[in-house]
């Protein structure tokens, strides 16, 4: 697959990211906007709720540790789903500081092509860590859910799970919206460290995010 740069004629990157704080916070995990790189014209209204089938109500452990990021492409929503669902891994994931490039994951059992629900497979780390991700929702073209288990490396002394989603929705301007939130799930006590960790993910996942909506615009 080829990726055009984040920066071409054919479109000007938009993000917005945000990360749970304190105090008392909403339902959603306390979404905050981060104040850079927002452009006038790209309102909440123009993307859809960010709660919008965010898995963070979970009772039974710290209180999750959420990241979100947006882009505009220029295709429609089914276009967008059928590119960034399947889409190779180690070209997205090229690490950044501390965090670690993906190297490469394993393919659907019986060859099927990435994206049922229930599917799962094995992601390798540079540096010798290990994943296993899981589909736990397909909603085509507008949702995609998975979850993500450290299973080899430091994450899984800091995080006992992840949750990622990706939501695809009609932008006013035209295209689509594509929003992907890390839901960082901390294990006990590790709850402050899950926060210093939550800043350097937002940052890796702006790079990642502009690879995926270049790979997107490419087609």
């Amino acid at each position: 697959m080829h990726h055009s740069e984040p920066g071409s004629s054919r479109r000007v990157p938009q993000s917005h990211a945000a990360v749970e704080v304190g105090g008392t916070g909403t339902a959603e995990g306390a979404l905050v906007p981060a104040p850079r790189r927002h452009r006038a014209g790209d309102s909440e209204a123009a993307i859809g709720s960010p709660s919008h089938g965010t898995p963070l109500a979970d009772a039974r452990g710290p209180r999750p540790v959420p990241v979100t990021v947006w882009r505009r492409v220029d295709a429609p929503p089914v276009v967008a789903f059928d590119a960034v669902v399947p889409i190779d891994l180690p070209t997205i994931f090229r690490g950044y500081g501390p965090l670690p490039a993906v190297v490469s994951a394993t393919d659907a059992p019986g060859g099927e092509r990435w994206g049922v629900e229930g599917q799962s497979r094995t992601v390798m780390l540079a540096g010798g860590g290990r994943m296993e991700e899981t589909v736990l929702e397909v909603q085509q073209p507008g949702l995609f859910r998975y979850r993500v288990v450290p299973v080899r490396g430091p994450l899984r002394l800091l995080v006992r799970q992840i949750e990622g989603q990706f939501v695809f929705a009609r932008h006013e301007r035209g295209g689509t919206a594509i929003r992907w939130t890390y839901v960082f799930r901390p294990r006990r006590g590790a709850t402050p460290l899950a926060r210093v960790l939550a800043p350097l993910w937002r940052r890796y996942a702006e790079q990642a995010i502009d690879r995926i909506a270049a790979a997107v615009d490419a087609r």
